[in-house]
């Protein structure tokens, strides 16, 4: 006989949501169990705080983090919206949706370095770690950070919140995370290994991304080697967009990544405008624009979610 299979979502929908502080540390009780059991998988989550006008309702000072857990047997993922502080408490804990499985999230990294010896005992090196989405799930790329280890494993440098452009990426795109880290006491140029520690989720945010119109590489000074960048995003969509952000990366003859542009473009972009930007791009191979033979370039809203910066 088949073993008949339950779907553990029915627990979760068998839960009523609590309205004070005692149910409420019984559903965090409840949901724990579910989470350690393995029923439900923890999907993602987002730390907010609400901002509100002056006039204040009971309990709008909790401080709420937004959940997601994935059924293990069926897939479905739910959203919880959870307050973390119970200093006022009207009852906010809320199924916010029912939503459809993810999907499949997996991907692979690739890693390139550089280095260049600046004195004896310094060493600069460029870190590019390009992301593929291989899964079916809509990846969100966070701050990440990485160590550096010498050819006999020792750890020569450390770095934290990379970051990573553009944020979100979908089944079959590239995202990067780029950085150059200054090594002291440090004068060997010979390999080293990078041991990423990257921040990569499945997410149900929308990635909204704007045309850049123009994009131009130049060299304004020949006798310095600085390639510099000038072009203008259109904001092709129908909302007015704020906070964004121009990133690129740039590749030689052999489709190697060699230097990347992250430039913010500040104040609101109405629907339709165009608005213009400029910067240099940022490597410590210091390319020509001869060097250059393609490059990628994003413009995309830094996304918020309840006022919260989500990095």
């Amino acid at each position: 006989m088949a073993k008949e299979i339950t779907c553990f979502c029915n627990d979760l929908k068998q839960i009523e949501l609590p309205n004070t502080k005692e149910e409420a540390k019984l559903f965090r009780t409840i949901l724990n169990d579910l989470t350690v059991n393995r029923k439900l998988v923890r999907v993602y989550s987002f730390d907010y705080e609400f901002d509100f006008d002056d006039e204040l309702d009971e309990g709008d000072e909790i401080n709420y983090d937004e959940r997601r857990f994935k059924c293990a047997e069926c897939g479905q993922v739910w959203g919880l919206e959870i307050p973390t502080h119970f200093n006022s408490y009207t009852g906010g804990w809320k199924i916010i949706e029912e939503g459809k499985p993810l999907g499949t999230a997996a991907y692979v990294n690739y890693i390139t370095t550089s280095v260049q010896k600046r004195y004896d005992t310094v060493v600069e090196a460029q870190i590019i770690i390009t992301v593929v989405n291989t899964g079916d799930a809509p990846l969100l790329l966070s701050h990440s950070s990485y160590d550096i280890e010498d050819k006999d494993g020792k750890i020569i440098a450390s770095s934290s919140r990379v970051k990573a452009f553009p944020q979100i990426i979908s089944s079959g795109e590239n995202g990067y995370y780029f950085d150059i880290i200054r090594i002291d006491g440090w004068s060997d140029v010979a390999s080293f290994k990078v041991l990423p520690r990257l921040n990569v989720s499945p997410t149900y945010l929308d990635s909204i991304r704007i045309d850049v119109s123009e994009f131009y590489l130049n060299n304004p000074f020949p006798h310095v080697s600085t390639t510099s960048v000038l072009g203008r995003v259109e904001n092709n969509t129908k909302e007015m967009q704020s906070n964004i952000r121009v990133a690129a990366i740039m590749f030689d003859k052999n489709e190697q990544p060699i230097g990347a542009i992250y430039l913010p473009i500040e104040g609101n972009i109405p629907a339709g405008a165009k608005i213009g930007f400029s910067g240099y791009i940022q490597s410590i191979l210091k390319p020509s624009r001869d060097d250059i033979f393609k490059f990628e370039v994003y413009a995309y809203p830094i996304i918020y979610r309840h006022n919260a910066l989500i990095t």
